[in-house]
């Protein structure tokens, strides 16, 4: 849906109330804000108060809006939706809802905005109720002089997030800062990643192979440069398609020992523009557990790095240098373990965007969404869409060879 953008001189009457909360007006230094940027977005509203060289970033959004914008979207994805908004200010209330907790990430090497008021996370009478509520996190808005945006990272970019990621997860490891099952802790999902099997209910993993065969016609040039199509890649997605459960179960069977980010795509993560400066992230609502901090790397390497950058072993080195720079080697694991869990999270996560996000992907598609910015580098460059499905299909074949995708073993 597109945004509706209104002038800076109408107050939305969605946060219209906000104007008047102390602890905004405290963040603002005590002057009434003005509105900006107002927009109305498919999953929520936001928009910016502003008062003198103080700025604050709004996201407001209730289910009951949202079914007005899209009431033909199914109730498994607005339950969905509710828990997303839920994970999100249950993050920020408790890792990132005060000053001290926020520098505390930032001097980590993680920083996020600081939570200026997080709205009430309460159980709730009845599903009406729960769509009638209208969850509000207000944020230090990232001043666009100080932090830039970036569409597909380069080499230097990719390290950097890398060094965030990092950072990040070796916050939220077991016995590091925030304790033993930081996710559990903090009332998070259980696993974090918005292509989770137990957050996307209504996927269908069987169209995975019909998604990799209108990929070779559409995309022929890409997927031809990389040599795939053969009847024996058919069989692996057909595989694919009968394992994709089992292997998100192996995955989410995994003991929880970190939290991961759960989206960190390029629109979600800002670049100080001063050299040295450190990275911040933004949109916390698929924040959850995980085993490592795989589940991120897999989703930055072939969602968000351009295909001249992506150097997986380069990559995956330097993140693990320093994530063991932070925990030791013996508590981080190996090299050998995390290319491990890289290529179990690359599978898990090709498996929901093959059969949820990549269907209709043609050059035309590609060409239109490299136009706008948010869009991942696996929806815009099927170039990248290539390199995605030839590394899961190196791993399938490896699984296959090793008995890893027999029934009984998975």
């Amino acid at each position: 849906m597109a945004a509706t953008d209104l002038p800076s001189s109408d107050v939305p009457s969605w946060a219209a109330d906000l104007a008047l909360d102390a602890r905004v007006l405290a963040a603002l230094g005590g002057a009434a804000p003005r509105f900006e940027r107002a927009r109305e977005l498919e999953q929520s509203n936001v928009c910016a108060l502003v008062a003198g060289a103080s700025a604050l970033l709004v996201k407001r959004t209730s289910i009951a809006w949202l079914r007005m914008r899209c009431p033909a979207k199914p109730d498994a994805k607005w339950d969905t939706s509710r828990r997303s908004f839920q994970n999100e200010l249950r993050f920020y209330r408790r890792f990132a809802g005060s000053a001290d907790a926020a520098a505390a990430l930032a001097a980590a090497g993680c920083a996020v905005p600081r939570a200026v008021l997080v709205s009430d996370d309460r159980e709730f009478g009845s599903r009406e109720e729960l769509d009638a509520h209208v969850f509000t996190l207000v944020l230090e808005l990232l001043e666009p002089a100080r932090f830039e945006e970036h569409r597909a990272l380069d080499a230097a970019q990719a390290r950097a997030a890398l060094s965030y990621l990092a950072a990040f997860h070796a916050r939220f490891w077991a016995g590091a800062g925030a304790g033993k099952g930081a996710a559990a802790d903090a009332g998070l999902f259980a696993r974090g990643g918005w292509w989770r099997r137990s957050l996307r209910p209504t996927v269908d993993f069987g169209a995975i192979p019909a998604t990799f065969d209108a990929h070779c016609a559409r995309l022929a040039e890409a997927y031809g440069a990389r040599g795939l199509g053969g009847e024996d890649d058919r069989a692996l997605m057909r595989l694919l398609a009968q394992r994709a459960a089992a292997v998100h179960e192996r995955s989410e069977a995994l003991p929880a020992r970190t939290v991961v980010h759960g989206d960190f795509k390029t629109s979600n993560v800002f670049f100080a523009r001063e050299a040295g400066g450190a990275l911040a992230a933004i949109d916390m609502q698929w924040a959850g557990g995980a085993h490592s901090g795989a589940p991120d790397l897999a989703y930055l390497l072939s969602s968000g790095v351009a295909l001249d950058a992506l150097d997986e072993r380069a990559l995956l080195d330097h993140y693990h240098g320093e994530l063991c720079a932070r925990l030791g080697e013996a508590r981080a694991g190996s090299r050998d373990e995390l290319q491990e869990q890289f290529e179990l999270e690359l599978v898990v996560y090709y498996s929901t965007a093959a059969a949820f996000l990549f269907a209709d992907l043609s050059p035309e598609v590609c060409r239109e969404n490299a136009g706008k910015y948010g869009w991942l580098t696996c929806e815009d460059d099927p170039r990248v869409v290539a390199w995605f499905t030839a590394r899961t299909l190196e791993v399938l074949r490896k699984w296959r060879e090793d008995g890893r995708l027999d029934e009984d073993t998975l």
